[in-house]
């Protein structure tokens, strides 16, 4: 596993982390696990926020990446498609694809990556503890600030493990929650 390229870990560090899992993610486990209330919401305005921290990060995103034509590339948890986008611009002549739980997500993200003529994704409506595809399917996973909305990551390690080719890798990238101070103390 390796850790950001950041030397000094400031307030909001986001952490990116590259693993390549053995076989064993952990034990089973039934049922949705995400939490139920997402914090960000769904407004245009919200939905225009995270293409715009995408951005911001591109750089962090796009920190030792490597792809190749062809390859077929999986975002899990991909919103309103801006780190598709992000991948796409950089490596055009890959395959890819993404999930989220919300329509609303999907639907800007289909509009968004039309927008910049990106015409041939497979965006999918579904649940990352059930990812649609099947196994050995994805070059690469991405999981990109989705791990903090679920309550136990590993039916979501564990789908994101099934789908992907052997030797295949799965990029996280991850707030750093034990970077940042909240004063005053808030019980909340």
């Amino acid at each position: 596993i390796r850790s950001c390229p950041c030397r000094a870990h400031t307030i909001g560090c986001r952490r990116r982390l590259t693993a390549r899992l053995s076989h064993d993610v952990g034990p089973k486990r039934q049922g949705t696990q995400m939490s139920k209330k997402y914090v960000h919401g769904y407004l245009n305005e919200e939905q225009d926020r995270l293409v715009s921290q995408a951005q911001y990060w591109k750089e962090l995103i796009l920190h030792e990446t490597e792809m190749h034509p062809g390859e077929r590339i999986c975002e899990i948890g991909c919103g309103v498609g801006a780190v598709l986008g992000i991948l796409h611009d950089k490596f055009n002549d890959i395959s890819l694809s993404g999930i989220d739980i919300s329509l609303d997500q999907i639907e800007y993200a289909k509009g968004y990556l039309a927008s910049k003529g990106i015409l041939h994704v497979d965006l999918q409506l579904g649940d990352a503890e059930s990812l649609p595809w099947h196994e050995n399917y994805f070059d690469q996973v991405f999981m990109i600030w989705i791990v903090e909305h679920f309550l136990d990551n590993n039916l979501l390690f564990r789908e994101a493990h099934r789908v992907l080719k052997p030797g295949g890798k799965i990029s996280v990238t991850e707030t750093d929650y034990t970077s940042i101070a909240i004063y005053p103390h808030n019980k909340d």
